[in-house]
């Protein structure tokens, strides 16, 4: 992270360090990404093409639930979490300001392609801003990677320069983000951003952006996590707060499981 990048961040609410990852990382999280994958198209006798855009779209016309739980279990996969807290991202975050970073929540797995559309999910996001999810550090920083070649054509972030200065912008709490009024911004203002694995965005909390989904196709794939900064005099004086919330599910997930066979099955697999 160089000064020419940390002037940038300052002045547009984003920047991009490229290559700051090695891609030998990126290979092994979508490597572990098939497996998972792969075991749920076992499990439905789907024959593996090797091509894992179609491999994906197989599973999700045969079984959207088996499908949706593909993607949140691959977000705990241990390499997509190594990446995500890499000590280069750590670095490049207290060399814009985050002096001592602290990790909100876990990584997240964004999936978007045309042929992966689930209808009410998830296709991109409209403009936003991210504070208003976590409500904690005023200087937080959003770290974005891609786990595929992103294009001005395949899905690409969208982001106002600028816009950070202008703090909390009027806008509307929906269920999944804070959306900014159209009122606050030009279309001509949003900036497309490409890049390729490896490559790190580093964005504002207070950043409008969205995912461009005009005249897009293809396949996107890409982690994010977000940072904050536990020496904010702001996040200290209000006791860092975290909009993010765990829960546990007292009640049972799968009525009548598992039996005492199946507990000592599972067992036996130990050192097989």
């Amino acid at each position: 992270m160089n000064e020419e990048l940390k002037a940038r961040y300052r002045r547009d609410g984003f920047c991009i360090a490229k290559g700051l990852l090695p891609t030998e990382l990126i290979t092994t999280g979508i490597n572990d990404f098939r497996e998972v994958l792969l075991q749920q198209l076992n499990r439905f006798e789907i024959h593996e093409t090797g091509d894992l855009k179609s491999d994906m779209e197989k599973l999700l016309k045969r079984d959207q639930v088996a499908y949706l739980s593909v993607l949140r279990l691959s977000a705990k996969l241990p390499q997509f979490r190594r990446i995500m807290s890499r000590v280069e991202i750590e670095s490049a975050c207290k060399k814009l300001g985050c002096n001592t970073p602290t990790v909100s929540a876990s990584p997240v797995f964004h999936v978007i392609s045309d042929n992966l559309r689930i209808e009410g999910g998830y296709f991109g996001f409209e403009a936003h801003q991210d504070w208003p999810s976590i409500q904690g550090a005023l200087d937080g920083i959003v770290a974005w990677t891609p786990l595929v070649p992103v294009t001005i054509n395949n899905f690409p972030m969208e982001l106002v320069p600028g816009s950070h200065e202008s703090g909390l912008m009027t806008g509307e709490i929906t269920p999944n983000l804070y959306k900014v009024e159209p009122s606050n911004y030009s279309e001509t203002e949003f900036v497309s951003v490409e890049a390729e694995p490896g490559d790190v965005v580093f964005m504002s909390f207070w950043t409008v952006h969205r995912t461009k989904t005009a005249g897009c196709e293809g396949f996107r794939l890409a982690l994010s996590n977000r940072w904050e900064d536990a020496s904010e005099p702001s996040f200290i004086e209000r006791n860092y707060p975290c909009a993010y919330k765990n829960s546990v599910q007292r009640e049972w997930i799968t009525e009548g499981f598992p039996q005492k066979h199946e507990v000592i099955s599972a067992l036996d697999r130990i050192g097989t």
